[in-house]
């Protein structure tokens, strides 16, 4: 049954076109007589344009906030704004390097953008630089030297002005800089010869005091003598829980009692605690282990075993104990490529990465993880190599170490570089045996090889400690304030941060794995014939 329209077709064309005509003469009346028409990088809201530099479809004026921010373009200038809002391209950083003309990044100082690296607006046109790969601007060696940080490399730049003792010119110096082919030594307190009325080597007498004799405050014995793998110190040093390699977990209070052990059936080589010592996890052979509690019973309250069918190659636990961040596990398997895992604290795996890369090794921490394949570098989950700059390329990588800043240093036999997270170089520095590193959280970088060296975040040297043997352990408390120094005479050092020595102990063995608690009062360190000592910081 038909139903009856109470208007004709005609009628309702009519109606509709009036509305039409009425609703452009509105918004022609609102916008004054004119189309509104909003370019780039203004939007359009209602009958006005605003500003929206960041491209989120949100006016600035509603989300910028005063203050002091930094951002880095994609061609590396980084400039300080006094909004948070910044121009589209801009990515926020903590901060920006402190810039010059020498640095090996375009930037902007004194009131200029450089127009390529280092040269151009406030720098020369063809500005020499500490990154040029050429010897130049009175440089003593190849970028080093001169203007630039000291030469460092063995033996290719050796000479009687790098600051190490070294041999060149057929003749060897008999200490740092002096001697042999240089100029006659005299007596200083940082020879490390007991002379010149000293009561000790370079100590007493005209030096600074002798340090007082070091002891541990307790030191206990891996059964068989077997080597200490691993070990991790909570804030408090109230837990430390080591790997050996005797296939055992080892969890210890600070007065040295063995809270409890655990049968790891492999060697353990890994080890990780949270800042409250509450969370311990272990990687050993092709099984993950998980700890709660550790302190509260003789036994653990909670572990777990996860079997992987790959072999753990490194692993960290997150301070506040929240996850086990990235056990990194080698595929033995048909896979194809390697994995990270991450786990709760259940040990339940919530997430896992495929790396992309079937061979090499992963260094991973709780701020970051990187990838070594081939000797080349890769940062983050990043397609591309890490590129180090021309002349320095992203091979024979060797070492990889994140700072809480999420800076990243690497080492390759002969140079030492400092990343951001993202691969962007800040600094290099040329530099032999690089394969000890330690870095604060202020992103101090020290470098062990035959002495002992301190670097700023912006690469300068802060300070050089010489010792009479090869450094062949490093390690450096959270703020920076004391480094933890092993060398081939089977010494233990202690330096505070100006890298003067507060006091040394003959360990008789060498460190193979150490660590500082959080309040940085106490430190743990772990020997090659299987002992295990907790140390004031200072005595």
């Amino acid at each position: 049954m038909a139903v009856a329209l109470p208007f004709r077709r005609a009628e309702i064309v009519a109606a509709a076109m009036l509305l039409l005509i009425g609703l452009v003469v509105l918004i022609y009346g609102f916008s004054g007589g004119s189309a509104i028409m909003c370019n780039s990088p203004y939007i359009r809201v209602g009958v006005q344009c605003c500003l929206d530099l960041n491209g989120n479809e949100i006016c600035d004026s509603s989300e910028c906030i005063p203050g002091v921010y930094f951002a880095m373009d994609q061609s590396g200038i980084c400039l300080n704004f006094t909004t948070s809002c910044l121009p589209r391209g801009w990515t926020k950083v903590d901060r920006c390097p402190e810039a010059s003309c020498y640095d090996g990044i375009r930037n902007c100082h004194a009131g200029l953008c450089e127009r390529e690296v280092d040269r151009g607006g406030p720098c020369p046109e063809d500005n020499a630089t500490c990154f040029d790969s050429m010897m130049n601007q009175g440089e003593l060696g190849v970028d080093c030297g001169g203007p630039c940080p000291p030469c460092l490399d063995r033996p290719r730049q050796s000479s009687c002005f790098d600051g190490a003792k070294n041999c060149h010119e057929g003749l060897c110096e008999d200490a740092v800089d002096c001697g042999g082919p240089c100029p006659p030594c005299l007596p200083t307190c940082r020879d490390n010869v007991m002379n010149q009325g000293e009561s000790g080597v370079d100590c007493g007498g005209p030096c600074s005091p002798c340090p007082k004799p070091a002891a541990p405050v307790w030191f206990y014995v891996i059964p068989g003598d077997e080597m200490v793998n691993a070990l991790a110190v909570s804030n408090d040093s109230g837990v430390i829980v080591v790997g050996s390699y005797d296939n055992t977990i080892y969890a210890f209070d600070r007065e040295g009692r063995k809270v409890w052990e655990y049968d790891a059936r492999e060697s353990v080589e890994h080890v990780g605690i949270s800042a409250s010592g509450t969370m311990i996890a272990a990687g050993a052979g092709t099984y993950v282990y998980f700890f709660k509690n550790a302190t509260l019973r003789q036994v653990s309250t909670y572990s777990r075993r996860l079997r992987t069918g790959e072999a753990v190659e490194s692993l960290a636990v997150k301070p506040d104990g929240a996850s086990i961040a990235a056990g990194l596990l080698y595929d033995n398997k048909t896979i194809g490529n390697n994995h990270i895992y991450y786990f709760d604290t259940n040990g339940n795996m919530t997430s896992s990465i495929n790396t992309g890369h079937a061979s090499g090794r992963v260094f991973v921490s709780p701020y970051g993880y990187g990838i070594v394949d081939g000797g080349i570098l890769y940062l983050n989950g990043r397609d591309s190599p890490v590129d180090f700059g021309t002349g320095y390329p992203s091979n024979n990588i060797q070492l990889v170490v994140f700072s809480p800043s999420y800076n990243v240093v690497s080492a390759s036999p002969v140079r030492l570089f400092f990343t951001d997270g993202a691969g962007r170089l800040k600094w290099s520095l040329p530099f032999n045996n690089t394969g000890i590193v330690g870095v604060s959280r202020r992103d101090d970088v020290i470098v062990g090889t035959d002495g002992v060296y301190k670097f700023y975040a912006n690469g300068t040297l802060g300070w050089t400690f010489p010792t009479a043997y090869a450094v062949s352990h490093i390690d450096v408390s959270p703020s920076g304030n004391y480094v933890m120094v092993s060398t081939e005479d089977r010494y233990l050092s202690v330096l505070n941060a100006t890298g003067s020595l507060k006091w040394k102990y003959f360990i008789n063995s060498k460190v193979t794995s150490s660590g500082f608690s959080g309040s940085e009062e106490y430190f743990a360190a772990g020997t090659f014939d299987g002992r295990l000592f907790l140390f004031r910081t200072l005595q």
